[in-house]
């Protein structure tokens, strides 16, 4: 039931079609434990569905890398349900990062993949940039075959971003380094396929600025890494071929774009 739970979230917000059956359906199941302890027979007392608002809150018992998966899943549920309570959405976010443990701060500790905590941290990102991008000043015309994007005031200067613009690029880019993590990129879900492309229409639509470099190190580095990312995923998944030959196409043309651009300023 809960993977269930975590899987449908992710097909919700992954076509963008707000239908989270799951999300209305009580549920009395316990959270799992953490991996480790289940392989090793060592099953501690189980926290309950109605905890995960307390997490970090009053002490106790640590929740395990599944419940803060499972966490994320149900802010995507409270963003479907109450778009426009963005204000109410980010302190969700953002306690629910205050809150994790030193312990979890790194998704490869011990040595060790930890890949609910890689994911749990992936939705997190995807969620903002789910909720601030449509109230961003970030042009989504470029990108509008790969994800359609509601209207946006342009902005004139990096200066001029509103706070939304700067968290939108911010978790965008955090996505594209999720791809550098020390673990084989086909051992993590295929759902980071998806939100290796919604990163990438950030990164596109922010590069499509006027007045972004058409040599921005930052940006073609981190458009490299996710390009790269769908053309690996595309040995295992047709879906990311399709995505990883969007991506390229409209870098290209924003490339040829800007050049164009410099030379007719240039003469």
């Amino acid at each position: 039931m809960v993977e269930l739970y975590v899987v449908d979230a992710l097909m919700s917000g992954v076509h963008q079609t707000d239908i989270f059956t799951l999300y209305d359906v009580p549920s009395n199941v316990a959270l799992p434990c953490e991996e480790f302890q289940y392989l090793a027979g060592e099953i501690p007392p189980p926290n309950q569905p109605n905890n995960l608002e307390n997490i970090g809150l009053f002490g106790g018992r640590p929740f395990s890398s599944y419940a803060y998966r499972i966490q994320c899943a149900c802010f995507l549920g409270i963003l479907q349900r109450t778009p426009t309570e963005i204000e109410h959405i980010d302190k969700l976010l953002a306690n629910w990062m205050l809150r994790l443990p030193t312990s979890k701060y790194d998704t490869h500790a011990k040595g060790e993949a930890d890949e609910m905590l890689f994911q749990a941290i992936m939705m997190w990102h995807a969620i903002t940039i789910l909720l601030h991008q449509p109230h961003s000043q970030l042009d989504p015309s470029p990108t509008y075959h790969i994800q359609a994007c509601a209207p946006n005031t342009p902005a004139l200067s990096k200066d001029a971003f509103n706070s939304h613009t700067r968290r939108t690029i911010r978790s965008a880019t955090e996505i594209s380094k999720l791809i550098m993590h020390r673990v084989p990129l086909l051992k993590h879900t295929h759902f980071f396929a998806y939100m290796v492309t919604l990163s990438s229409t950030i990164h596109l639509s922010r590069w499509a600025l006027a007045f972004v470099a058409q040599d921005d190190d930052e940006l073609r580095q981190s458009m490299r890494h996710n390009i790269g990312a769908l053309l690996k995923y595309a040995a295992m998944w047709p879906m990311a071929q399709h995505m990883g030959r969007q991506v390229k196409q409209i870098a290209k043309d924003i490339y040829t774009m800007k050049k164009r651009d410099r030379q007719w300023t240039q003469e």
